[in-house]
Order: structure tokens, then C-alpha cells, then sequence
């Protein structure tokens, strides 16, 4: 599993993206994340690398890790 803290995520139109450690950017939307309307920016999620689509890196089977209020920095 990959763990990244979501850069930005708009609940209007269902996408965001999550940015691992090292830099890595990957998209998602709505379709992959269960937690979604939970989530925010700075939150912690863990996830794996969605290989079937080619040209960006996406992100597939995302859950939830920890709230960024309970204390994960950002």
C-alpha cells in the first residue's frame, strides 16, 4: 500500500489528488475513495497504484487513514 496526505480534494466535482513523500501526485475521484465525503486536505490515506490506466499516476482502492485533527501534521 501506498500512503500519501491528499494536496486537494473538491467535494463538488468528485477528484482530488494525494501527494506521497516522495513527490508522487496521484488523481482520484469519488468511484475509488469510500471515505470521500470524509475526507479533507492533509488527511493521511493509504492506497494502491491504479496500473490500468497509463499517462498519470491514479490511485485505486484509497481508504482513509487518520483525520488531520488527530494529529498528523500537514
Amino acid at each position: 500500500m501506498i500512503k500519501a496526505k491528499i494536496l486537494w480534494i473538491d467535494k463538488r466535482d468528485g477528484n482530488g489528488i494525494a501527494k506521497t513523500d516522495d513527490g508522487s501526485e496521484y488523481y482520484f475521484d469519488v468511484s475509488v475513495f469510500k471515505d470521500f465525503q470524509k475526507a479533507n486536505r492533509g488527511d493521511l490515506v493509504a492506497f494502491k497504484h491504479n496500473e490500468s490506466i497509463k499517462g498519470c499516476l491514479c490511485a485505486r482502492n484509497l481508504t482513509l487513514v487518520k483525520n488531520s485533527t488527530d494529529g498528523v501534521s500537514k
